[in-house]
């Protein structure tokens, strides 16, 4: 059979002709034995030890000078004590990033690159869903949160559990940790700027460098975790004492190389007659705040900017008080399951779950409970409760809704007026899954279109990062069939990052695409943003991603930024 298919294929002209000059290519078939690589060794876990973290603090750390630096994650260790009555704090989604308003590199108190917690989040995510998933479980991108029955340890006194009850979220009258850890995503790191066909060349060799440290500042902690109550003791719903940082630690991972192949790299990379010039990435943060008008507003944003910009990364975020997201968390521990099936008992009370966007639901427990009857068809009540235990599916996701006007049993009157709805919490989403859904973009300067994207879809999958969208979106745990499922209430997500991108691809160790912002007029930003609340604040975040360069001296080690733009 195989000696007819190829004799019939020798009397093509077409093949004939296209083999003629060079002939057929065999390489595919040739054993070549790969060079092999430097005598090196990784550490992975040199942990150094950050002194007096804190929330909405600095704190700085040096990082050892061991070989070439492959990567920083950053480990910090939340605590956190219930008082008396059981209860589940609202904490943040993407908490790895949350936690973090930024982090700068800096050689004595020169900065070389800046990361800030949207900027993680999203370089993060970009990984696609199967590449991020470890940042993210390790990160507690995903806690579960419900009332305490539902997440309760005790397996005789919940009736519902959709996640292992040995989970990070601890409701009980005690002390609490979670240990959340942070990648650092610096673009001389592979895969957060660096040629993938080249990840190494841009590692920085810290034993032949200036010493090199981190300038870590935390966020608040009302952005990562916050209780029903103000802190008190006797309080339900409260932390006992302000929660804290417990403890935090640099965790570096570094080649080490073999002495000859490490001095034969070095003398390769620079040169005593000129410094060894590299370029790399960094990060620019514009910031602006609007009061909102019910529903759609239409924000702009002057960016004042002479930077060679890859690409702008942009968020819209509601600014919340404490009081405000204390009733987020009241809203997620009404009681949703009951494992006792006692007349008289309640398996959900009156607007259980409403944070999730289910109605005045209400059923009983016991044979006597008319509203439990009703509800089941006539049904005995036990036999109902045990058999289906709260059946409606848990989403994961918590908001107050812009437009509430009900009167929610436990926390108030959302049609009371204007003020009080905004006080009570309208348009609250969960802190990290709070980005606005911004329906269109418009970039400009001097009045002269450089990008403009028309509605939402547009802007957040066809934008982004040469049409691969949000390559991310498929692991949002469970079907995805519309961009809706991806949303909360408010349409809001922790997905909702929108990327004006110049630069060819996400390298940014060459120059391949920009927009040079130097001699552009009146660069403006012009967004529309949906689904706000009536005299809320709304903050937009625009983080300009640029390229810059850097030097290093080969005699002293020195490190030079440029000012060049």
């Amino acid at each position: 059979m195989a000696e007819i298919a190829l004799l019939s294929n020798q009397s093509s002209s077409l093949y004939a002709s296209s083999t003629s000059s060079g002939g057929a290519d065999q390489s595919s078939y040739i054993y070549d034995m790969k060079q092999s690589g430097v005598n090196k060794f990784t550490e992975k876990f040199i942990r150094t030890p950050i002194n007096s973290p804190s929330f909405g603090g600095n704190c700085q750390v040096e990082i050892p000078a061991f070989g070439i630096l492959k990567q920083l994650v950053l480990k910090t260790t939340i605590e956190y004590t219930l008082n008396t009555a059981v209860s589940t704090p609202t904490i943040a989604k993407a908490l790895f990033a949350e936690l973090i308003d930024q982090v700068a590199l800096k050689n004595s108190s020169r900065e070389l690159q800046v990361v800030y917690g949207d900027c993680i989040k999203y370089l993060v995510y970009n990984l696609g869903a199967s590449e991020s998933k470890k940042w993210r479980l390790v990160g507690k991108d995903d806690l579960f949160l419900a009332d305490p029955n539902v997440l309760t340890a005790d397996a005789a006194a919940a009736c519902a559990r959709p996640r292992n009850r040995y989970g990070d979220v601890k409701t009980g009258t005690a002390t609490h940790t979670i240990d959340v850890y942070t990648i650092l995503p610096f673009s001389m790191f592979p895969k957060f700027g660096s040629d993938h066909a080249t990840p190494m060349k841009n590692l920085f060799n810290t034993r032949f460098m200036e010493r090199i440290s981190l300038d870590i500042k935390y966020n608040p902690r009302v952005k990562a975790l916050v209780g029903g109550a103000a802190n008190h003791a006797g309080t339900a719903q409260a932390f006992s004492t302000e929660p804290t940082i417990k403890t935090a630690e640099l965790i570096s991972q570094f080649d080490i190389i073999q002495s000859k192949s490490l001095a034969a790299i070095e003398a390769a990379n620079y040169s005593l007659s000129q410094p060894l010039a590299m370029v790399l990435g960094n990060w620019n943060k514009h910031r602006n705040t609007f009061t909102a008008t019910a529903g759609q507003n239409t924000p702009e944003i002057q960016l004042f900017n002479t930077d060679l910009c890859h690409s702008m990364l942009i968020t819209v975020k509601k600014v919340n008080t404490e009081a405000q997201l204390f009733n987020l968390t009241k809203g997620i521990n009404l009681q949703s399951t009951n494992s006792n099936t006692a007349a008289g008992q309640e398996q959900m009370v009156a607007f259980a779950r409403f944070t999730e966007g289910y109605g005045q639901t209400k059923i009983g427990v016991g044979a006597a409970d008319a509203a439990c009857v009703a509800e089941t068809g006539g049904e005995d009540a036990a036999t109902y409760i045990k058999a289906h235990s709260n059946p409606l599916p848990y989403t994961n996701k918590h908001s107050i809704p812009h437009d509430e006007t009900r009167n929610i049993t436990g926390i108030g009157n959302f049609g009371a007026g204007l003020t009080n709805a905004l006080d009570l919490g309208a348009g609250v989403s969960r802190p990290g899954a709070d980005h606005m859904t911004v329906s269109s973009i418009k970039l400009t300067s001097a009045g002269r279109e450089l990008y403009r994207a028309d509605n939402h879809l547009e802007a957040l999958y066809l934008g982004n990062s040469d049409m691969r969208g949000s390559c991310w979106f498929d692991d949002a745990g469970g079907r995805v069939g519309e961009d809706a499922d991806l949303q909360d209430q408010n349409g809001c997500s922790q997905y909702n990052m929108y990327l004006v991108k110049f630069g060819d691809d996400d390298n940014l160790d060459a120059i391949r695409g920009m927009l040079s912002l130097k001699n552009l007029n009146s660069v403006k930003l012009e967004l529309t943003v949906d689904n706000c609340a009536a005299g809320g604040t709304y903050e937009v975040n625009v983080f300009v991603r640029k390229y810059s360069a850097i030097s290093i001296e080969a005699s002293s080690g020195r490190i030079s930024t440029a000012v060049s733009t």
